[in-house]
């Protein structure tokens, strides 16, 4: 509390995402240039031409990610019980909040794939709950780089629970007890068991 007293005033404020379970809204775990941190992911969808609108200073490996997402769900609308004529005359925008911050996101597709599925089906995501993975097309989860610092940054953000690549087990487990102690991580292979985890 006495901080500002000796430093002044903070010279680097770290992104304040404080927000309220809601549908078409969930947390994907970043890496930044000050380490480990949590960014929403807010879905809209709202009538308008049959499309796919990102903002939010979205690199072009982001936008893939985004493609990949809506071309997994738009494969398996029966497995998660979506009509595919939402896909139709509807626009469906994912903004990222910071648009001064570029996001890479090569380990964002799960993320992605939950909050448009979220928006979809209206179906709250909790907002103590993050992920990370890159998602392929079919659905499989690959592991991703920047584990320790991400687990951090939600420890930081009172993150309870962690959906992770099974193919990051290892690299979890072998971290200090002090940075994974209270978090619940449920490993993955696949996005069928998110969707059986979630109730989506």
């Amino acid at each position: 509390n006495s901080l500002e007293k000796y430093l002044k005033t903070e010279k680097y404020i770290t992104n304040n995402y404080e927000y309220e379970s809601q549908v078409g809204v969930c947390n994907s775990l970043v890496v930044t240039d000050f380490g480990g941190d949590i960014m929403p992911i807010e879905i809209s969808i709202y009538k308008d031409n049959s499309e796919i609108r990102e903002t939010g200073n979205l690199s072009s490996v982001f936008k893939e990610s985004i493609l990949t997402s809506t071309g997994f769900i738009k494969a398996n609308c029966n497995l998660l019980n979506i009509n595919i004529d939402v896909f139709n005359k509807r626009c469906i925008h994912l903004h990222m909040p910071s648009i001064a911050i570029k996001k890479d996101g090569p380990s964002g597709g799960v993320a992605i794939t939950t909050a448009i599925i979220s928006a979809i089906k209206k179906h709250e995501i909790p907002k103590d709950i993050a992920f990370t993975g890159e998602m392929t097309l079919k659905g499989n989860i690959l592991p991703v780089g920047g584990i320790k610092d991400k687990i951090i940054g939600a420890l930081n953000r009172n993150i309870k629970t962690i959906y992770i690549p099974y193919g990051n087990k290892k690299e979890v487990e072998a971290l200090d007890k002090n940075i994974t102690q209270g978090i619940n991580f449920i490993y993955v292979k696949c996005y069928e068991e998110i969707i059986k985890e979630l109730g989506l």
